[in-house]
């Protein structure tokens, strides 16, 4: 009589894996937000210490390096809902899966992004795999939607291994529809639009009413930063680091001393926003210098955005725009020592920047004043 068993040689699961950022953020690639932010795994043992994965077995020559190119293939593992060895006998994909690019550029089967996105004449190998201490970086990821899938990663000599979950949510953004006929503005947040009437932006975006609309839309990444991008040029939309926009806000509230730039509390005004006798807002300008102007504080003023100037008065209504006259809606007003210029003559100044389009906008039901530079 004779008989046999398979025995699976399986690693330690031991090694802690953290990643960040955490979470990741659908649609977006994480270096291209903050280029000090890309997908990094940290790998540690289980007393803490940073794990080299570049240390393996030692071969016939006595060499142990392993090489990045092996170590990517090898040594981590993204493993689809299909893969009956991660998650067991008819595991298959569901109904629906997201796009998400593979951690692999090559690997010995089939689910890398060389084999599932190329074509002959243009190899798609986005990843960019790189190594600090005890982190791993992989540059280039992205996924399409919502979701998580699980990351494993082992040492060379398979004793070890370690998993993370790895999840992605969705950015915030929020439309705001501007009818250039009438001035009514429509706002949306995360379309929670419910029924189709003239108030609707679901509708006035749909309804081909032949006219025309002025769209901005402003984003926010899952771990609430604006999504702002890393290039100086305008976007043209060609999806390339090079063609990505700077996108800056600043929040203002008429009578209050809060400050919110680009999504996050800033220094608080000494002097708060007003409104004059007249409606319009003025704005403290000397305190608001980060978004993109210095400005040299007297009687008379002096804005400057790169090499254009700008200068106005104080109780005057005379003023000049990159040496021409200009005729301001409201002269600028002193309080406690600090200037406040008319929003319709700052927005000019801002405007200077050739490089930029900017829009300030002033919400009389909620006194905030919203500035907005793209870039």
């Amino acid at each position: 009589m004779a008989g046999t068993r398979a025995f699976e040689v399986a690693p330690n699961i031991d090694l802690q894996v953290t990643y960040g950022p955490e979470p990741l953020t659908a649609g977006m690639t994480p270096e291209l937000q903050d280029p000090s932010k890309p997908l990094t795994f940290t790998v540690k043992d289980s007393i803490g210490k940073d794990v080299d994965l570049t240390r393996g077995i030692k071969d016939g020559f006595g060499v142990d390096t392993v090489i990045l190119k092996d170590m990517q293939m090898h040594l981590f593992a993204d493993p689809h809902p299909d893969n009956s060895y991660y998650h067991g006998k008819g595991a298959k994909l569901p109904q629906y899966y997201w796009l998400r690019t593979d951690l692999q550029n090559y690997s010995i089967g089939l689910e890398n992004n060389m084999y599932l996105y190329s074509v002959p004449n243009d190899p798609f190998t986005p990843i960019v795999f790189t190594k600090n201490e005890g982190n791993y970086i992989f540059k280039g990821f992205c996924a399409n939607d919502q979701g998580e899938f699980d990351v494993y990663v082992y040492t060379p000599d398979r004793k070890h291994c370690g998993m993370v979950t790895v999840k992605v949510k969705q950015p915030h953004v929020e439309y705001e529809v501007k009818n250039v006929e009438s001035g009514q503005i429509f706002n949306v947040r995360g379309n929670n639009s419910t029924s189709a009437n003239a108030a609707d932006p679901d509708f006035v975006m749909t309804a081909l009413d032949n006219r025309l609309y002025n769209v901005t839309v402003t984003a926010w990444d899952a771990q609430g930063s604006l999504i702002k991008g890393i290039a100086q040029d305008v976007s043209v939309c060609s999806g390339s680091g090079q063609d990505t926009a700077r996108f800056t806000t600043l929040k203002l509230v008429v009578g209050n001393t809060i400050k919110i730039f680009n999504g996050k509390l800033g220094t608080m005004l000494i002097v708060p926003p007003a409104v004059s006798t007249a409606g319009m807002p003025m704005i403290p300008v000397e305190e608001i210098q980060d978004i993109g102007f210095t400005f040299t504080p007297g009687n008379t003023m002096t804005f400057k955005v790169g090499s254009a100037e700008a200068t106005c008065t104080i109780g005057s209504t005379v003023g000049t725009l990159n040496g021409n006259p200009f005729t301001l809606s409201e002269p600028p007003v002193l309080s406690s020592g600090k200037a406040l210029v008319p929003a319709s003559f700052f927005e000019k100044v801002l405007a200077m920047n050739t490089k930029a389009k900017v829009t300030l906008t002033y919400e009389p039901a909620g006194r905030v004043i919203l500035i907005r530079i793209l870039e």
